[in-house]
């Protein structure tokens, strides 16, 4: 393809170079046959958005993550396993790009609808597919399930993008769908990928996380050379209520914490105001990993033995009793937002992070503050099995959902599996067993062990006692 691809930005990486070589190579150059490589678009949201590639073909419009990674590839729907090959070996996890992709999709489906070239054809957006091209030759994919869809190598991509079984549901485009989009394209405003973007003095260089609510970015300092994390709050198109509800969040998020200084707190540094909604600034430790993606690179198993993980427990439970002796209630500790890293010696440091839900009293002023009653919309998209199910009804008591939630971290620490999939699921061991049982995936687990995750977990309150994760 030649007449049909338009680059707006050159890559600055030789593997993406060579990717997106092979792709233009590949694609034929006729109608409806379309492509566009290295683009941004500003959503309605807010949020900015990098496109690698995005191609049209008779089948339908793809939205393509290129990621190279040669070696192997394995993991789950939820997070993957980067296996670099020898000589230097190791291993990397990171969230599964493809979830990133699809939201990217949906956001840029929703962006083109607006556009006025589909209002004046009546013409529909098709429907835009996310894809992950892993572009490194000689790559093993050892994904798990249903991971692996929407996932293709060099010998995949070609096929995945234009055959038609009788399966498809999605009209084909035909060359005058094709030029609507292309108009569409235009008239969104997608342009040369900029890779630096300002909160305040700081630069944004590369997308961390991203929710329905927020983007995490790593970000520099360019006088200074700090590094430090920048969550900002999409806000731009939501309703208003919406709206006030994020910035009442970032807000409160940074008043929780003042005053807040523990080793074991991540807390935000600095409150700023980005285009896209207000922006906070934290910490940024490279050598910090999730407690999730840590999980994950212990390999099969994914446990860490009884001694480190009850090592690890009390750290988290130091860092939460001096919270509660604040009157600071975290009400959303997950895996995903408990930061470990490695001091030698198998030892550990941890931070918790993510105190958006947090809610905090202040006896002097008679009064306590959070960001919201109902949490659901600011917990992570995996956090889910490790939250007490009250905290969905808004009547929930602090102590008790903190206390829950160390009990179904320690589940997965001890037995190296979730607690649970779905919410449904989750309440079915809860009422089975009265709380989480480690013997339902271990054997010959001890006595201390089983109570720590029980009376955690149970339905009621009353056993829930965060001392036992101190004095264990």
């Amino acid at each position: 393809m030649d007449m049909l691809w338009k680059q707006l930005s050159p890559s600055g990486y030789s593997w993406e170079r060579d990717a997106l070589e092979f792709a233009k190579q590949l694609l034929p150059d006729h109608d409806p046959y379309r492509a566009w490589a290295n683009f941004e678009f500003i959503a309605q949201d807010g949020s900015i958005n990098e496109v690698d590639l995005m191609v049209l073909t008779p089948k339908g419009m793809y939205l393509i993550e290129i990621k190279s990674h040669p070696g192997v590839i394995g993991g789950d729907a939820a997070n993957w396993v980067w296996e670099k090959p020898l000589p230097k070996g190791g291993q990397k996890i990171f969230d599964n790009p493809r979830l990133l992709a699809r939201r990217k999709a949906q956001k840029l489906a929703s962006l083109l609808k607006l556009q006025p070239s589909f209002h004046r054809s009546k013409e529909t957006v098709p429907f835009i597919d996310a894809l992950v091209f892993l572009s490194a030759e000689n790559l093993v994919i050892k994904l798990e399930g249903n991971a692996r869809q929407g996932v293709v190598n060099r010998a995949e991509l070609l096929r995945e993008i234009t055959f038609v079984d009788e399966n498809w549901r999605h009209r084909q485009i035909t060359a005058y769908t094709a030029k609507i989009v292309s108009r569409a394209v235009e008239e969104a405003g997608i342009k040369e990928s900029v890779r630096m973007r300002r909160v305040g003095s700081y630069e944004l260089q590369s997308l961390l996380d991203e929710s329905d609510t927020f983007q995490e970015w790593l970000a520099l300092h360019p006088e200074l050379g700090v590094q430090r994390k920048v969550r900002i709050y999409l806000t731009q198109g939501k309703p208003q209520e919406e709206v006030l509800r994020l910035e009442k969040a970032a807000k409160l998020e940074f008043r929780l914490l003042e005053g807040i200084e523990h080793p074991g707190i991540l807390r935000a540094h600095e409150f700023q105001q980005h285009d896209s909604g207000p922006a906070l600034v934290y910490e940024h430790d490279p050598k910090a990993f999730r407690l999730d993606h840590l999980l994950m690179d212990l390999g099969k198993d994914r446990r860490l033995d009884t001694g480190q993980a009850v090592y690890l427990l009390r750290l988290i439970a130091e860092a939460v009793q001096y919270a509660h002796g604040q009157k600071l209630f975290h009400r959303g500790l997950s895996p995903q937002c408990i930061w470990v890293r490695s001091q030698g010696d198998e030892k550990y440091s941890v931070k918790i992070s993510n105190w958006v839900t947090a809610q905090r009293l202040f006896e002097s002023e008679s009064r306590d503050i959070s960001a919201l009653t109902r949490l659901s919309n600011l917990l992570h998209e995996d956090a889910g099995p490790y939250v007490a199910l009250e905290a969905h009804t808004g009547a929930a008591d602090g102590v008790h959902m903190d206390v829950f939630s160390l009990g179904a971290i320690a589940y997965h620490l001890f037995t190296g599996k979730k607690p649970a999939q779905t919410d449904i699921e989750l309440l079915d061991k809860l009422r089975r067993g009265n709380g989480l049982q480690v013997t339902d995936e271990i054997n010959g687990a001890s006595e201390t062990m089983q109570h720590l995750v029980q009376y955690a977990t149970h339905p009621w309150y009353d056993p829930r006692r965060l001392d036992d994760y101190l004095y264990a």
